[in-house]
């Protein structure tokens, strides 16, 4: 359980033990019974964790381009648009099935790959 959870809990609790004692008690079992079940839930259908990482990119995207300290620098077809946020989400989740797909493999390996698949597909063609 993350520090900010309990902190929330101890100010839903306004100082009463009781409350603080219970809110903990009853909290502690869901964030670890439920990240378990997400855990599971992830392990079972991948797509959830692309989901996920669409979704925080996604966010970073709209942060970056509402930042005031940001903007000045930012093209300006970019301002009060969501391209910068699609962009990003789609670079990330782009690059995240990338990776998956070619982990364990060296750049190398990866062109070797490409190039004998190109030569099989021209092959094919002719």
């Amino acid at each position: 359980m993350s520090l900010d959870n309990t902190l929330a809990i101890a100010g839903v609790a306004k100082g009463n033990y009781t409350l603080l004692g219970l809110g903990l008690a009853l909290s502690i079992p869901l964030v670890v019974f439920g990240s378990t079940i997400i855990m599971k839930l992830m392990d079972r259908f991948p797509v959830i964790v692309y989901i996920g990482a669409g979704l925080i990119a996604y966010t970073a995207g709209e942060m970056i381009e509402g930042d005031k300290a940001v903007q000045p620098y930012l093209p300006h077809f970019l301002h009060g648009t969501p391209y910068l946020a699609i962009l990003l989400t789609v670079a990330v989740v782009g690059y995240g099935w990338w990776y998956n797909k070619n982990k364990g493999r060296s750049a190398h390996d990866v062109l070797v790959a490409d190039e004998e698949a190109a030569e099989l597909l021209e092959d094919k063609i002719d």
